[in-house]
C-alpha cells in the first residue's frame, strides 16, 4: 500500500471495466480523511467533470482549461478529480508541460465510481399532476418547459428508459427544473397543478443545477421527439440508485454504452 492508502484506509483494484474499491472502517483510519472529504470526490461540481470526461470518450484527451469551461468549475476543482483519477488508473497523463492533457481508459470504472459516490442534494421535490390522453402525451407536454426558455431535463429512470427504451410502461417522468424557477410556473407551463397526492410528474430541484450542466435534446426512442433529457452516463448514476426497476433500467442503458466504449450512438 502507498502512504496515502495507509493514511486513507482506502485502497482500489483497476482493470478493464473493473473497479474494487475497499475502505476500512472510520474508527479504523488513524489520521485519515473523514468520510466524504476525499479530494476529486465525484459529487455535485466533480460529477460534472466526470460526466465531460464520459463524453468525451477514449479518443479526446482533455487538457485542464477546456474541461473545466465544459463543466463550468475552476481549474484547481478539475486538477484535484484528475489527480485522483489518475492514481486510480482512469486517466492517463498523455504529453507535458503546456500541452498535457488526460485521457479515459477505463470508462466502466470512472461510471461505476461516480454512480457509487455521485448524492444530488434536491433543494425542493413537488408533484405535479398533468393531465393527458397518455403517457406519451404527458411526456410531450414536458417539451412546452423549453419554449418559456426555462432550464430543465428529464433525468432518472424516465430519461435512461428514453435512450434505451426497456420498460413495457412508460415510467412517471422525474424531471429537473432550474432551482430559480417557481413549481407553479411549471405546472402551468404543462398544464399540470401541484398535488400532494396522486400525481404523475416529479419535478427536482437543486441548488447548483448540475443535472442541468450537460443536458441535450434527444429525438427519443418513446414517440417524443425534442426531449431535453440529463446525459446517458448521468442518467445511469440516478437509475441505479432509484427504487423498484431503477437498477435494471441503469444495467440495460450501461450495457449499451459499454459495448460502444462508453460512446451514445
Amino acid at each position: 500500500l502507498s502512504s496515502g492508502e495507509n493514511k486513507s484506509g482506502m485502497t482500489s483494484l483497476v482493470g478493464p471495466g473493473l473497479l474494487i474499491r475497499s475502505e476500512a472502517p472510520v474508527s479504523a483510519r488513524q489520521g485519515g480523511l473523514r468520510q466524504g472529504a476525499m479530494p476529486g470526490r465525484l459529487v455535485g461540481k466533480s460529477g460534472v467533470i466526470a460526466e465531460v470526461i464520459l463524453e468525451a470518450g477514449a479518443n479526446r484527451p482533455l487538457a485542464l482549461g477546456a474541461a473545466a469551461k465544459e463543466a463550468g468549475v475552476s481549474k484547481g476543482l478539475v486538477s484535484r478529480v484528475f489527480r485522483r483519477l489518475e492514481g486510480e488508473n482512469i486517466l492517463e497523463v498523455v504529453g507535458a508541460g503546456p500541452r498535457k492533457t488526460w485521457a479515459l481508459v477505463n470508462g466502466s470504472a470512472l461510471l461505476d465510481l461516480w454512480a457509487e459516490e455521485e448524492h444530488i442534494e434536491t433543494k425542493s421535490e413537488s408533484w405535479l399532476y398533468v393531465w393527458a390522453l397518455n403517457p406519451v402525451a404527458r411526456y410531450k407536454s414536458l417539451t412546452a418547459l423549453e419554449g418559456r426558455g426555462f432550464r430543465w431535463a428529464l433525468g432518472g429512470v424516465s430519461a435512461a428508459n428514453a435512450y434505451a427504451p426497456h420498460l413495457t410502461n412508460l415510467p412517471d417522468p422525474h424531471v429537473w427544473v432550474d432551482a430559480a424557477v417557481p413549481v407553479d410556473e411549471v405546472a402551468r407551463a404543462v398544464g399540470g397543478e401541484v398535488v400532494y397526492d396522486g400525481g404523475n410528474v416529479l419535478i427536482k430541484q437543486t441548488e447548483r443545477n448540475a443535472p442541468l450542466v450537460r443536458s441535450r435534446l434527444l429525438d427519443s426512442g418513446i414517440g417524443v421527439n425534442g426531449m431535453r433529457v440529463v446525459t446517458p452516463w448521468r442518467s445511469v448514476v440516478e437509475s441505479s440508485a432509484s427504487p423498484a426497476r431503477g437498477e435494471e433500467v441503469a444495467a440495460h442503458l450501461r450495457g449499451i454504452l459499454t459495448r460502444h466504449e462508453l460512446a451514445p450512438s
